[in-house]
């Protein structure tokens, strides 16, 4: 083979091997440029015709609302209003001796058992409901002293909003849940069981500490 066969056609070669790996790169270059060209005109036409038809749809709605002579609502305004009960306005005394006789009631007249009674739910309402200050919670599903969900329950909101009704439907929950023996168990069925940290009587030992705030 002659000095150009052996020195030159290699080099040749692999300038045309180069050459052709650029063509085939800026080829694919060009491909994704006009592939992205494209999908951001698809994205701005959609964006166009979607605020098209929302404009359309809002002077529908406006026009609506004007030929029904109703105010047009926001999203916000369309959520249903939470109910705010007024904050029960009864001396500490009072709620004390409406739980005594609760107790009483409910076959806990002894010294010892109505002590353990009506402290356990005093400290139930106030861990709820403040002692009748925050009357509505869980989004409006529970009202009054304790917090019943009264759809759920079957109670009325007067009941739930009534001191001594509200707390006689309560420790009479808990006496088929074994109070005043059972007491954890009792006092966290309140609560429910719907979480592990529930499972593990969470609810019950705040209403214990709760309790220890009273003695002290």
């Amino acid at each position: 083979m002659d000095n150009f066969s052996k020195t030159t056609w290699p080099s040749i070669q692999k300038a045309r091997r180069k050459k052709q790996r650029a063509e085939k790169l800026k080829c694919l270059i060009e491909k994704v440029i006009v592939i992205s060209i494209l999908s951001l005109a698809v994205c701005g036409l959609v964006a166009i015709i979607m605020a098209c038809f929302g404009f359309k749809f809002s002077k529908a709605a406006e026009a609506a609302a004007v030929a029904t002579d109703q105010p047009i609502q926001t999203e916000e305004e369309k959520k249903p209003e939470t109910k705010k009960e007024e904050p029960a306005k009864i001396s500490d005394d009072e709620i004390i001796k409406t739980l005594k006789a609760v107790c009483n009631t409910n076959g806990m007249a002894d010294e010892k058992n109505n002590e353990v009674c009506w402290q356990t739910l005093w400290a139930m309402s106030y861990q709820e409901s403040k002692l009748g200050y925050l009357l509505t919670g869980d989004g409006g599903r529970s009202h009054g002293w304790f917090h019943i969900q009264t759809k759920l329950h079957k109670i009325s909101e007067a009941c739930a909003l009534d001191l001594n009704c509200s707390a006689d439907w309560t420790l009479k929950r808990m006496i088929t849940k074994g109070f005043p023996i059972y007491w954890t168990y009792s006092v966290q069925a309140h609560n429910g069981f719907g979480t592990p940290a529930a499972k593990q009587g969470e609810y019950a030992k705040i209403i214990a500490s709760e309790i220890a705030m009273i003695k002290n």
